[in-house]
């Protein structure tokens, strides 16, 4: 949500990245170097100018407004299902397999002044969601529950 987010405002040629880790530092494999450096290839290659915002995880560049998390425990949970990838890195190179052709993006100054935020657990109580809206909550931002 993070990535769409910013690629629906983010309005320059210069391309960004969201990049992240699937296992912690503390982890065998952990990816998190792997995935930065990878974004960041991605990032300064000419082919990536003017196609907005990434999401880059396990040596695959995703556009941000097709990214969708798959599977919370795999390496390459993120995918592309009607499209693909945008490109994929390899040792030595990057391979574009295509370009984001259109891209919308969504004018504004402001953004909502009160969004909430609520973390869900065993015996949550539904009424703190009901007493944010009517004080006023223009949003909610629901953290559920899963491994990842």
């Amino acid at each position: 949500e993070t990535a769409y987010f910013l690629d629906l405002r983010h309005r320059s040629e210069k391309p960004v990245a969201v990049v992240g880790a699937l296992r912690n530092s503390s982890e065998l494999g952990w990816d998190g170097p792997a995935n930065l450096e990878a974004a960041t290839r991605a990032v300064i290659d000419p082919e990536a100018r003017g196609q907005g915002v990434f999401v880059v995880l396990n040596d695959t560049v995703h556009a941000a407004s097709e990214a969708t998390k798959t599977d919370t425990q795999a390496l390459d949970t993120f995918q592309s299902p009607v499209f693909g990838p945008l490109a994929l890195l390899e040792k030595d190179r990057i391979c574009w397999r295509r370009r984001q052709t259109r891209r919308r993006t969504v004018r504004g100054e402001t953004f909502e002044p009160r969004v909430d935020l609520f973390t869900m657990y065993a015996g949550f109580d539904p009424r703190l969601i009901d007493y944010a809206v009517a004080s006023g909550a223009r949003g909610l931002v629901i953290e559920g529950t899963g491994r990842g």
